[in-house]
């Protein structure tokens, strides 16, 4: 994995809005967060999930208005 550089062709959205499924299969509101350039070798995304909320899908949207060819690599999904 590498940092984000324009010069390989690689760039970091400016936001990133994450929404999560809850154990009942309800989806939760998005909350749009800003990308960290640097998570140790890659940049990343974080979102707080409340105190015991039991995950069972998560949903990333990326924002529009690119290239049709644009594609965003998602390498890991990630619970601390």
């Amino acid at each position: 994995m590498t940092a984000a550089s324009s010069a390989y062709g690689v760039l970091l959205p400016s936001s990133v809005t994450i929404s999560w499924r809850n154990a009942s299969g309800a989806w939760q509101a998005g909350t749009t967060v800003t990308p960290k350039p640097s998570c140790g070798p890659s940049p990343c995304a974080t979102l707080a999930l409340p105190a015991g909320a039991q995950v069972t899908g998560v949903k990333a949207t990326f924002p529009g208005g690119g290239s049709s060819s644009d594609w965003y690599m998602v390498s890991e999904l990630s619970t601390q």
